[in-house]
């Protein structure tokens, strides 16, 4: 459209790339035979080496996919951005975990497609903090997934760093 070439991250030759849908317990098959170099997801092996250009490995994943083009699509809305007019809507209050979050939910019942919206709350519960109750010596995977281009953090309370967080082992 701006008469630029620019590389982009396509699925099976079509950009944006297809619907992939999978059900519970379904296995995904990630196959990466393109020139774009080490495949992004290596993060998610045990081993954190680059896998090679061309290679079909199978992982257990997240069920949101998307590119990992450097910094392609922030970069490239800046200038929209910078355009006006253009309306900040402001920073969200809170991320939701388990649909839980500091949110006005009367908001989300107007466009929830579910009947049991998630508005059916005696009190307060929605702006409670979610509370993870777990064992001593028990692993627990917590997956996080963001849309946003900004930097958001979290934190673990009263949790003990007992060794990085990228391990080679």
């Amino acid at each position: 459209m701006d008469c630029l070439e620019n590389a982009v991250m396509g699925i099976n030759g079509q950009f944006p790339g297809p619907t992939i849908r999978a059900r519970a317990r379904d296995t995904i098959v990630a196959r990466d035979g393109t020139s774009m170099g080490p495949w992004p997801p290596s993060s998610m092996l045990k081993n954190p080496s680059s896998i090679p250009t061309v290679v079909s490995i199978t992982f257990a994943g997240t069920y949101f996919y998307h590119g990992y083009y450097g910094m392609q699509s922030s970069r490239e809305q800046e200038v929209d951005l910078s355009f006006k007019p253009f309306q900040w809507v402001g920073e969200p209050q809170t991320p939701l975990m388990n649909g839980r979050g500091q949110y006005n939910c009367s908001i989300a019942a107007q466009v929830s497609n579910t009947s049991s919206g998630p508005c059916n709350l005696t009190g307060n519960e929605q702006c409670a903090a979610q509370i993870l109750n777990v064992q001593p010596n028990k692993t627990y995977r917590l997956r996080v997934a963001s849309t946003t281009a900004l930097a958001s953090g979290a934190e673990l309370e009263s949790h003990v760093r007992v060794g990085p967080y990228i391990s080679t082992n």
